[in-house]
């Protein structure tokens, strides 16, 4: 596999190696700093070991974020040739690393059948191979890997609706409620209705001045 053998088959979900990492303490409800995470295991599988699955559902797990951080962290280290490219690195890799499929096929078999490919590709034909192959355990990878910030995204987006809706209904109440006939401890809450209308006209031009549709109402 491309990530090497510093990885556990036991944590494997859906076939694909993740590292393991001691996730002790996350049943606490205080937060955690970065110093506070415990710190990793890695174990080491065994050649040619049969990665395990899991087809039942789990449990929803909510780690803090201090010990997911880590845990991504700690993933971004091992795995080989991570970095980010600059647009410009993007564009100028697009015409060799976007080949049609048909022609990556055809291009390995070549190589395995002519004496003199690796003077031109400056690697063998089984290295060609090899190459191919991490690229498509690591597609594989990536899919999945999207799947779950999407659904991350997906998640915070729900809980950022709750957030706004709740503090829409907060704004919505106090407008009516010092609209009307004043009490006195309506003086106390002047200045922070004053401060929510002063922050929502703000937005509002700003969404204006930039051509955004507003957001339909629920």
């Amino acid at each position: 596999m491309i990530f090497g053998p510093d990885f556990d088959v036991a944590d494997v979900d859906r076939g694909i190696i993740v590292p393991k990492i001691d996730l002790g303490g996350m049943a606490s409800c205080a937060m955690q700093t970065e110093d506070d995470v415990p710190g990793d295991e890695i174990v080491s599988a065994e050649p040619g070991a049969e990665l395990a699955t899991r087809d039942e559902a789990l449990p929803p797990v909510i780690p803090e974020p201090a010990t997911l951080i880590r845990g991504f962290r700690l993933l971004a280290e091992r795995i080989p040739g991570f970095r980010h490219l600059s647009p410009s690195e993007t564009r100028s890799m697009i015409r060799a690393s976007e080949l049609d499929p048909e022609m990556i096929a055809a291009g390995i078999v070549a190589a395995d059948v002519w004496e003199g490919a690796q003077r031109w590709m400056h690697m063998t034909s089984a290295e060609l191979r090899e190459l191919d192959t991490a690229i498509r355990e690591s597609d594989e990878v990536i899919r999945e890997m999207k799947i779950l910030l999407e659904g991350m995204i997906g998640a915070n987006r729900v809980r950022k609706h709750r957030r706004g809706k709740a503090i829409l209904s907060l704004y919505k109440g106090l407008e009516l409620s010092l609209g009307g006939p004043r009490r006195e401890s309506d003086n106390l809450l002047q200045p922070y209705f004053d401060n929510m209308r002063s922050a929502y006209m703000k937005n509002r031009k700003r969404r204006k001045a930039k051509g955004e549709t507003p957001e339909p109402k629920d």
